[in-house]
């Protein structure tokens, strides 16, 4: 494992000399190793989480943004400013590669979050990483066309095939990677995450892509799931592609007036429950109410039965009182009576 960890550590060395100039070829096998090889995949991924050494924006020249902007002087100060920028170009490359395998993608982000934290890594490897990604697979593609390799099975099967495509592609492990920062609380990753959606409209310009990231961003802004501080980053993005981007004010809009009407047609079944429990409510009051007259009244007629009980229980006992009166002094007059009797005789 030690040979392992100390081998990662000198491709990774070699690789950083060379820079952007390294080859595709070399990457290629890089990418090929990382996929096949877990354990050189989490050295490598081990190494790049612990590299501290000085980061790509503070080794760039200061220039300008090449994301927007063109031509910026000559062809040496700009083969300069290219290699400054993108000396760890083969670490981000490496680390999207990992993306695309899911044992390794939660970690992968995680390192990847951290990185820019600490200033790793400089829009422009990405930028450069994603062009050169998107660019090959789709110069392999045309190759594969070109060559025959599509038989004519496969075109019956297109469907098929174009499922295939689509998941063999960067851009579904990258959206992913972008709304996970999107959930970070550091201020330079959440920055990050801007400038990563505006490289990902740039290199992933179809209209299928494209949709795909703005009405990812409408969702996230419209979830009232989310927190303020997130809604506000999702708005910024918005709006800065807005702005920099012919053509895509009409989908946002759109998609927003879908979430208003979805949240409308929403509103109105929840307002058409709220009436339905209303009513519900309301008849099991009037039927409480029903059931607690009915037993008032039945209380009522109970407390009458048992006074008229009572009284009647009173009468009985004055005229039981009043008889025994009668019987005790009709008892008395006989006993005089056979007692005078017997005196006289």
């Amino acid at each position: 494992m030690k040979n392992i960890i100390s081998q990662a550590k000198s491709v990774r060395e070699r690789l950083k000399k060379l820079g952007p100039s390294v080859s595709p070829r070399v990457l290629d096998v890089v990418r090929s190793t990382v996929c096949s090889q877990m354990d050189v995949a989490k050295a490598l991924l081990r190494d790049i989480d612990t590299d501290c050494e000085c980061s790509e924006p503070d080794m760039e020249l200061p220039t300008t943004n090449i994301l927007f902007e063109g031509h910026v002087g000559g062809a040496v100060a700009e083969q300069l400013n290219l290699a400054a920028a993108c000396w760890r170009v083969a670490d981000v490359d490496i680390l999207v590669e990992m993306l695309t395998v899911p044992f390794l993608r939660v970690e992968a982000q995680q390192v990847f979050e951290k990185a820019i934290a600490r200033g790793a890594f400089g829009e422009h490897s990405v930028v450069m990483v994603l062009e050169r990604r998107h660019t090959q697979r789709l110069i392999m593609d045309s190759r594969c066309h070109l060559n025959g390799l599509q038989s004519a099975e496969a075109s019956l099967a297109g469907s098929k095939n174009n499922l295939m495509s689509e998941n063999d592609d960067d851009f579904p492990v990258v959206l992913g990677l972008a709304e996970v920062l999107a959930l970070s609380r550091d201020v330079r990753v959440r920055e990050f995450v801007s400038t990563l959606y505006a490289v990902m409209f740039k290199v992933y310009c179809g209209d299928v892509y494209r949709e795909r990231m703005l009405r990812g961003l409408v969702e996230h802004v419209t979830n009232n799931a989310h927190t303020p501080a997130d809604v506000e980053l999702g708005i910024d993005i918005l709006t800065f592609l807005v702005r920099e981007e012919e053509g895509t004010a009409r989908p946002v809009l759109c998609m927003m007036h879908e979430a208003v009407e979805l949240a409308n047609a929403d509103r109105a079944t929840l307002y058409q429950r709220l009436r339905a429990s209303e009513e519900e409510i309301t008849l099991a009051r009037t039927e409480r109410q029903g059931e607690i007259n009915n037993l008032m009244k039945e209380k009522l007629t109970l407390s009458q039965k048992n006074i008229e009980a009572e009284n009647a229980q009173a009468r009985l006992k004055v005229s039981s009182f009043s008889l025994f009166a009668a019987y005790t002094m009709s008892s008395s007059a006989i006993a005089s009576h056979d007692l005078n009797f017997s005196c006289e005789g």
